[in-house]
């Protein structure tokens, strides 16, 4: 018997004539350096028929390529994309320069939101992504966009959670620091957010010497330099029975880690 290797036929997919079409929708699968996009449209039966899919860079000139492309498809109703970390900031901004005075709606929505509404239109696939995105587009009832603002307030928000993360993170630091130096049975009160103890203590962690003798140190060190040393000197005289207090060598490469980490944090 005779096999000849024939290729199955696949149906040839009917576009929709521009008169049929009431609008088309567009979802956009963002990643580092490639953006999917896919175009449905709503014809006049209410049917939603994909129409076109295309991927391009993530680049000044493939972000000029995408919205030239778009420009075939009016009108234009909805382009929708998930909040994926800072992948889609760049391609927001650029569509919303590009639509800011049209009826085009640009949406980024939060992750956990969309993926309950792309599981009630069908099952969610990496591959079905920007598919699945440009048919829910077209379902303004399921659409709840989040917040993107512009790159000035971006900045302020990250730079806001990173000084509070700091603040947390030094705080922990400090504690540990204190359980530390309690841990040794030294229980004088530092301040750790004063400069001048965080010098005194480099010093006491890196000598072999009791912490009378480093302030000693200290005051020497801020006399040479010209500096005051009533602080020093007021505080060196309340040190009473932790004046001979010598650490542990055991610790000696513990405690001065943890310091570091503090004056980083702090400085």
């Amino acid at each position: 018997m005779i096999r000849t290797n024939k290729k199955r036929l696949r149906p040839r997919r009917i576009l929709p004539s521009p008169d049929q079409v009431v609008r088309y929708g567009v979802g956009l699968d963002v990643h580092k350096h490639v953006l999917a996009c896919c175009v449905s449209a709503q014809i006049r039966t209410g049917e939603i028929i994909a129409v076109k899919s295309h991927s391009f860079r993530v680049s000044p000139a493939g972000l000029h390529e995408f919205t030239n492309f778009l420009q075939k498809f009016r009108p234009l109703h909805c382009c929708l994309m998930e909040c994926t970390g800072v992948y889609h900031i760049p391609v927001y901004h650029h569509l919303q320069k590009c639509y800011h005075d049209t009826t085009t709606r640009i949406i980024a929505m939060n992750p956990l939101l969309l993926n309950r509404r792309l599981t009630d239109l069908g099952t969610k696939e990496d591959k079905a992504d920007a598919r699945g995105l440009a048919s829910l587009s077209l379902y303004d009832q399921l659409l709840r966009p989040s917040y993107v603002g512009d790159l000035a307030f971006i900045r302020l928000r990250d730079s806001i959670r990173s000084y509070h993360r700091t603040r947390i993170k030094t705080t922990q630091l400090i504690n540990r620091m204190k359980a530390l130096l309690d841990g040794e049975n030294l229980k004088y009160a530092f301040n750790f957010k004063k400069e001048w103890v965080l010098k005194l203590l480099d010093c006491f962690f890196n000598h072999d010497c009791t912490l009378e003798e480093a302030f000693q140190k200290q005051i020497a060190n801020q006399t040479e330099h010209g500096r005051s040393i009533t602080i020093l000197e007021k505080q060196c005289n309340t040190l009473g029975e932790y004046a001979t207090f010598r650490l542990n060598p055991v610790h000696g490469f513990y405690f001065p880690c943890v310091l570091v980490n503090i004056c980083m944090l702090i400085h």
